[in-house]
Formats: structure tokens, C-alpha cells, sequence
């Protein structure tokens, strides 16, 4: 199983992981120079295999997907709501987007 903070992508280096319970991993960051994104990963498609660096992967190196924008706030609410979040990470990217991290009127904020 890989550490997501150890996927290095050229085109895709990371500012944050927003969401790892281990086996899967959720990080911001800028595509190809151009533009902020979700990227997605399993960190591990084989429990089995301690060297497995997960899915996707390309020629042998673990990489990230690309989540399309118009899901990008979508699932940033949905993390606040789940353990192994950073949740501070995460308000501070919804605020980008001009949005709220609040849920709803009895949450009072991350934390």
C-alpha cells in the first residue's frame, strides 16, 4: 500500500489531501499548470502485495484521476461529513469556489 502523500505526478502536484482512510485518497490540486482539481485514488488494489502502489497507476507509477469539475463541491460537502477528512483543507477550498463550508443550520463550522 502507497502513502498518497508519495504520488508525485508532474502534471498533477498535489496542495492537499483532503480525505485518506488508508485504502483510498481524495487530494487537491493543479492539472497539467492549468487548473484546480479533485484527484482520486485507491492506494491499494491488491492487499496482498505490500509493494501494490493502487489504482490508477501508469507503466508501474501510482498516479491520480481526475474528478470533472462540476462534482467538485459536491463531494467536498459530502467529505466534511466523514471521518478521515481535513476539514479546515476542505473549507478553504470550497471558500475558492465562493461557497460555504457550512452543511446546514446546526453546524457552527469545521473544525
Amino acid at each position: 500500500m502507497i502513502d498518497p502523500h508519495d504520488v508525485e505526478h508532474k502534471k498533477y502536484p498535489v496542495d492537499a489531501i483532503v480525505f485518506n482512510n488508508g485504502l483510498f485518497s481524495v487530494a487537491w490540486g493543479t492539472w497539467n499548470n492549468e487548473k484546480k482539481m479533485l484527484g482520486m485514488r485507491w492506494n491499494t488494489s491488491d492487499s496482498s502485495n505490500p509493494a501494490d502502489v493502487g489504482y490508477p497507476k501508469t507503466f508501474g507509477h501510482p498516479v491520480w484521476f481526475m474528478v470533472p469539475e462540476e462534482l467538485t463541491v459536491a463531494i467536498l460537502r459530502g467529505l466534511l461529513t466523514v471521518a478521515h477528512s481535513d476539514k479546515q483543507a476542505i473549507a478553504n477550498i470550497l471558500a475558492e469556489f465562493g461557497e460555504t463550508p457550512f452543511l446546514h443550520g446546526t453546524e457552527r463550522g469545521c473544525q
